[in-house]
C-alpha cells in the first residue's frame, strides 16, 4: 500500500475515533413500562397506592408536576429530567376524558447512568391503550422516595450468620 493511502486511512480513522469519543451525547433509553390502570379516583393517595403496588414498597410522594412540564424529545423517547432526585418509579397521568383509554401509567426508571430521567415512548403508550390524539395530554407526573421492602442478600446473609452462631452458642450451652 502506499504511503500516502496509509495516511490517508490513518487519518480518517482518527477521525472517526474522535467523533466517536468526542463526547457526542448517547441517545436516550425508555424506561421499563410496568402497568396502565384507570382508577375511579385520581388523588394523590391513590397515585401513591398505585405506585407502591409496582415497586412493592413503601413510599411517600415527593412531587406531582402538572404545570410547566418541560418534556423533551431524543430520538423518539420522550423525557423529563428530574433531578437531583432518582426515583425507582413514577406515575404518568394523561387526561383522555371518557374514551375508556387508561389514564395512569407505571414505570421503572431503571436505566443505568439516566437515573435522573423519566423515560417513556409513544410506542409504549399506544401498547398499553392511550389513543394517538391524547398522547400530548399529559396532566401531570409524579414519583416517590420509596424503596424496594425486598431485603438485599447482604442483610438476609447476616441474618443468616447471626441466626447460625446464636444456633451454635445454644448448643455449646447444652
Amino acid at each position: 500500500m502506499k504511503s500516502k493511502t496509509k495516511i490517508m486511512l490513518m487519518s480518517v480513522g482518527a477521525m472517526a475515533l474522535v467523533a466517536m469519543l468526542g463526547g457526542q451525547a448517547h441517545a436516550v433509553t425508555a424506561d421499563t413500562f410496568v402497568s396502565a390502570s384507570t382508577p375511579a379516583n385520581s388523588g394523590s393517595g391513590t397515585e401513591e397506592a398505585l405506585l407502591e403496588a409496582a415497586c412493592a414498597c413503601e413510599l411517600t410522594l415527593v412531587t406531582q408536576i402538572s404545570t410547566n412540564i418541560n418534556v423533551q424529545v431524543d430520538d423518539l423517547v420522550n423525557y423529563v429530567d428530574v433531578a437531583p432526585d432518582e426515583p425507582g418509579f413514577f406515575l404518568l397521568k394523561f387526561g383522555v376524558g371518557n374514551t375508556g383509554s387508561p389514564t395512569h401509567y407505571i414505570f421503572k426508571n431503571n436505566v443505568v447512568g439516566e437515573e435522573t430521567l423519566l423515560a417513556w415512548t409513544d410506542a409504549q403508550l399506544l401498547a398499553a391503550g392511550l389513543t394517538e390524539q391524547h398522547l400530548t395530554s399529559l396532566s401531570h407526573y409524579t414519583y416517590g422516595d420509596g424503596t424496594p421492602s425486598v431485603p438485599e442478600p447482604a442483610s438476609l446473609l447476616l441474618l443468616g450468620a447471626g441466626l447460625a452462631g446464636l444456633g451454635i452458642w445454644r448448643r455449646k450451652q447444652a
